[in-house]
């Protein structure tokens, strides 16, 4: 693809104004959904209204190297549109395929999750875009939920992978006990209450562990790394009582 997140930054792009106002056209889900797997792609993550910002450093014309904090990536949602707007041609037939092979798993996954009545709110809202009739569809309600829907198949399918893999989860010592294990986070959440992150991760052996943090180097870690902790209690991972979870304080990285 020959665009890149800083694309969307870095250069005001001219809107072409013979294009039909995105909002006011006939898009179909498909296309739709094309267009946030080609957004996804782009920022290499999802994200929000807002976008991402961070330091960057530059160097100006004296030579003098200074940090300044700019924004790196634009919203999932803006991407989608600006890409409506100058260049459509990046809904190619591979990505309408690719993105026929999403709508497929998510009407298969729905239908057993409608079944089983275990909807959350923002699955409730996929609900209604997949069962939306095309002429019947408003693009401008849709686009938020539709944005993220790349998002969630990749969340969803590391979270079952991650079900099978520690499906035999084992309770790591006892309460008090500190233990040392090699992890690998799952997924993090931002804690209401306190700030910092609500942690769940898995062991190398497939134990589930979940503790909270204030330290963003261990929170933003990707990969296989080595922690220590005291063990708080024990219990089930949240969503799936079956699997056993051991909770920890006090973590830090060796």
């Amino acid at each position: 693809m020959k665009y890149n997140a800083k694309t969307f930054c870095n250069t005001k792009l001219e809107l072409d104004r013979t294009v039909p106002d995105f909002y006011n056209s006939p898009v179909t889900k498909l296309e739709l959904l094309a267009l946030a797997i080609a957004a996804q792609k782009i920022n290499g993550e999802y994200c929000k209204r807002e976008g991402k910002s961070d330091f960057v450093d530059e160097v100006t014309e004296d030579g003098e190297t200074i940090s300044r904090y700019v924004k790196i990536k634009e919203s999932n949602r803006f991407v989608m549109e600006t890409l409506q707007a100058v260049d459509n041609s990046v809904i190619t037939p591979e990505l309408l395929a690719e993105a026929q092979d999403m709508l497929s798993g998510l009407e298969m996954d729905f239908m057993f999750k409608v079944l089983g009545d275990s909807l959350n709110e923002f699955e409730n809202s996929i609900q209604q875009f997949l069962s939306v009739n095309e002429t019947d569809m408003n693009v401008r309600h849709q686009i938020g939920i539709v944005a993220y829907i790349p998002a969630y198949v990749e969340r969803e399918a590391k979270q079952r992978e991650m079900a099978e893999r520690s499906i035999d989860s084992k309770y790591l010592g006892n309460c008090g006990d500190v233990i040392n294990a090699d992890i690998e986070i799952i997924s993090k959440r931002q804690a209401t209450a306190w700030a910092g992150w609500n942690v769940n991760a898995i062991t190398t052996e497939g134990n589930r562990i979940s503790f909270f943090t204030t330290k963003d180097d261990i929170s933003n870690m990707k990969g296989v790394f080595k922690i220590s902790g005291k063990v708080k209690d024990h219990g089930r991972v949240w969503r799936d009582e079956s699997i056993k979870e051991t909770r920890l304080n006090y973590v830090k990285i060796l």
